[in-house]
């Protein structure tokens, strides 16, 4: 169970033992909204710069509902696919630390990441 529901939970529990009786809808909705709070609303994907024509991607770290060319949070590698072979640069460490806090992946970088052989074919990223 997540810090949170288990800290809600908790707290339930005390309410209840001062008298404040819950009911069952309430302890729901309190389980689900700390369940919605502890996911982590970061996504790893690719922005796109360069100019007309001649497009180049930074792989980030940034917030799922910031716009796709908008703020982030870290540059986590690079992505040219104008090159001979498409140059891919990505920092491991960087990544595997941002799949470990729960971040989530896009397709277009998941499939990068599989060509790099830095996620497995059935991955539980996403």
């Amino acid at each position: 169970m997540a810090p949170d529901v288990e800290r809600r939970t908790c707290r339930l529990e005390e309410l209840e033992g001062e008298g404040h009786r819950t009911s069952a809808v309430e302890q729901i909705l309190i389980i689900i909204l700390g369940v919605i709070q502890t996911e982590m609303a970061v996504r790893i994907r690719m922005t796109r710069m360069g100019t007309k024509k001649k497009p180049f991607y930074r792989i980030v770290a940034a917030d799922s509902e910031a716009p796709r060319d908008g703020k982030f949070i870290e540059i986590l590698g690079h992505y040219d696919p104008m090159k001979d072979p498409a140059g891919i640069n990505v920092d491991e460490g960087k990544i595997n630390s941002w799949l470990e806090k729960g971040a989530r992946v896009s397709e277009s970088v998941k499939s990068l990441l599989k060509k790099q052989g830095m996620l497995k074919s059935q991955s539980t990223a996403s």
